[in-house]
């Protein structure tokens, strides 16, 4: 009786030490996983998803105050891989690390993108986006609520 107890707390120590890597590995992961930060929300197949700097989708988003934090960036289906839940770097490679506050969304489906106040301004050249943001720390002084504008020769235009 004795030796099958010794036999069944020997086979228990040597499973406990063959799944202790399994663990460590797995707290390694959730941890790999709260080091993520959403740098723009993708609205896609009615959902609005968190991605992050290298263009990888991690997350839904979970409550409103995300959109205070990131802006919303519609993102051509072209571009977006979803079997490896990833945003081509084709596209991001055109966003600017650093996106004014007053971003609330771009979109470059049609080239725009929709300020605070809810003024919309049309672009033509992608290319020139971080340009555009830079100007834009002047420019939304003089926008107002509602209205759409376009940028022209790197001047804002009224369109109505």
């Amino acid at each position: 009786m004795k030796k099958t107890y010794f036999l069944i707390i020997v086979i228990l120590t040597i499973m406990t030490i063959n799944l202790m890597p399994f663990f460590k590995k797995s707290s390694i992961n959730t941890e790999d996983l709260m080091h993520f930060s959403a740098t723009f929300i993708l609205p896609y197949n009615y959902k609005l998803w968190l991605v992050d700097k290298n263009g990888k989708i991690f997350d839904l988003i979970q409550c409103s105050s995300e959109f205070k934090k990131v802006p919303v960036i519609k993102i051509p289906k072209d571009f977006i891989d979803e079997i490896n839940g990833v945003v081509s770097q084709d596209i991001l490679k055109f966003i600017p690390d650093k996106i004014p506050s007053i971003i609330y969304e771009i979109n470059l489906k049609d080239n725009s993108f929709v300020l605070l106040n809810n003024a919309k301004i049309y672009f033509e050249d992608i290319g020139k986006l971080a340009v555009y943001f830079e100007n834009l720390k002047v420019w939304y002084k003089y926008t107002n609520v509602n209205e759409v504008y376009y940028i022209k020769d790197d001047m804002l235009v009224k369109v109505r």
